[in-house]
C-alpha cells in the first residue's frame, strides 16, 4: 500500500479520488480479476480461526461489494492505484521531464492473469523496473524462475502460509493457483445451485460496478491517443480486473 493513499470515490466524478505521490521507493501493484479476488478472500476468511466469516458466499460477496469485509471496498483500492498510474512519478520529478524512463517511476502494473500467460516476461519488466540488469539469463531461467511456478510454491507451501492468523481444516493458503475460479464459484455457489440464483449474483455484481461508475472512471483516467500505448496497457489492465464474461 502507498504511504498516504486514501480513496473516497463518488459515482460521477474523480474528485474523490486523492493520490499521494511517494517521495521514494518501488511499488509493485499486482491486480486479479476480481471475482477471483473475491472467492480467494471468501476461503480465506471463512477458514481463519480469528474473526471467521461465517455466512454463505452469497452473503460474503453482498458484504465485500458493500465494503463491509477487512480492507473495504476493492474498488475505491483500484480507483486511487489508478490515480497514481496516470502520474507515475515521484513527488519531486521534474515535470520539464515529459518522459521519465521506467527506473525513475515509482509504479509498475502487472497482472495475474499476465502472470499466469507468460511469467518469463513479467519477471523482465520487474528487473527492468528494478534496474536488475546483473542477473545472468542463465541464472535466471534455471534457477529463478522454475521457483515462481505455482506446483514450486506448493512444494515448499511453509514459507508462504501466513503465521499471522490460526487456520481451520487444515486449509493451505496455496489453494489451485488458477484463473476463473471466483466465477465458477459465483455460479456454483449462488442460490441453492438454480440457474436463476446463478445469474443473479453475476447481475448483482454488473449492477454494484455500473452504480460504482468504476469503468468510466477508469476511461476518464487513461483518455489515450491511438498512439499512446502504455496509457491504452494501463487502462486494459484496470478494466480487465473486473470483467465477469
Amino acid at each position: 500500500m502507498l504511504p498516504k493513499t486514501k480513496a473516497t470515490v463518488s459515482n460521477d466524478s474523480l474528485q474523490g479520488v486523492q493520490f499521494k505521490r511517494p517521495a521514494c521507493g518501488k511499488f509493485i501493484y499486482v491486480t486479479r480479476n476480481l471475482l477471483d479476488v473475491c472467492a480467494s478472500f471468501y476461503h480465506h476468511l471463512s477458514n481463519q480461526k480469528e474473526g471467521t466469516y461465517t455466512g454463505s458466499f452469497q452473503a460474503f460477496v453482498r458484504d465485500w461489494m458493500d465494503g463491509k469485509v477487512a480492507f473495504g471496498s476493492p474498488v475505491h483500492h483500484l480507483l486511487s492505484f489508478a490515480e497514481g498510474f496516470r502520474d507515475n512519478c515521484y513527488a519531486n520529478h521534474d515535470h520539464r521531464d515529459t518522459n521519465p524512463t521506467n527506473t525513475d517511476r515509482p509504479l509498475l502494473l502487472l497482472s495475474y492473469e499476465e502472470m499466469k500467460c507468460n511469467l518469463r516476461e513479467q519477471v523482465f519488466l520487474i528487473m527492468k523496473f528494478l534496474n536488475l540488469h546483473h542477473i545472468p539469463i542463465e541464472i535466471l531461467d534455471n534457477e529463478i524462475l522454475p521457483t515462481f511456478e505455482f506446483q514450486s510454491m506448493k512444494a515448499n507451501a511453509h514459507r508462504f502460509q501466513p503465521k499471522s492468523v490460526t487456520w481451520l481444516n487444515g486449509f493451505q493458503f496455496l489453494r489451485r493457483g488458477e484463473s476463473g475460479d471466483g466465477k465458477s464459484l459465483f455460479i456454483g455457489g449462488a442460490t441453492n445451485g438454480s440457474n436463476e440464483g446463478n445469474k443473479s449474483l453475476l447481475s448483482e455484481y454488473e449492477k454494484w460496478l455500473n452504480r460504482q461508475g468504476y469503468r468510466d472512471q477508469i476511461d476518464k483516467l487513461f483518455n489515450y491517443s491511438s498512439s499512446d500505448i502504455e496509457a491504452k496497457r494501463l487502462r486494459d489492465v484496470f478494466v480487465g480486473v473486473v470483467d465477469s464474461s
